[in-house]
């Protein structure tokens, strides 16, 4: 039997369910789960009568019963700077993404840019296109 991959394992402890992102602001209910603050928010307010957990549907009052989590924001911010989240590093090369590839829409590592299939490709830092796609998002609306 092949072992879990502890990235992947903790990964999934630091994702809220809801939104299926890393925890933004998390709070954790009595029943022990956790979401983003305004997960939970949006859920509370799509159900006026019926309130229960996400996830483990145990009821109890989500008014009373958010209690921030320091510790999972603390592992939200160490994973961020790891690059652990999904997408962060190359499958076949281990390296950091940070390319953009405009002409296949594709995130590369440096070792990708250099090889045949995008060598004479338009690439871009993943921060540079990151912000042109908002700034076209932004005029499309």
């Amino acid at each position: 039997m092949a072992a879990a991959d502890p990235r992947a394992e903790l990964l999934q402890e630091v994702t809220c369910s809801i939104c299926t992102e890393l925890f933004a602001d998390p709070v954790t209910l009595d029943c022990g789960h956790s979401f983003c603050l305004s997960c939970l928010t949006r859920f509370k307010a799509s159900r006026d009568l019926e309130k229960w957990c996400p996830e483990c549907r145990q009821r109890m009052d989500l008014e009373k019963e958010l209690k921030p989590s320091k510790r999972l924001s603390n592992m939200v911010e160490m994973v961020t700077r790891l690059q652990i989240a999904p997408g962060s590093q190359c499958d076949e090369h281990g390296e950091r993404l940070q390319l953009f590839c405009e002409t296949d829409g594709e995130l590369l590592c440096v070792v990708c840019r250099e090889s045949q299939a995008h060598r004479e490709h338009r690439v871009t830092p993943t921060k540079e296109a990151e912000q042109e796609y908002k700034v076209r998002e932004l005029t499309l609306v």
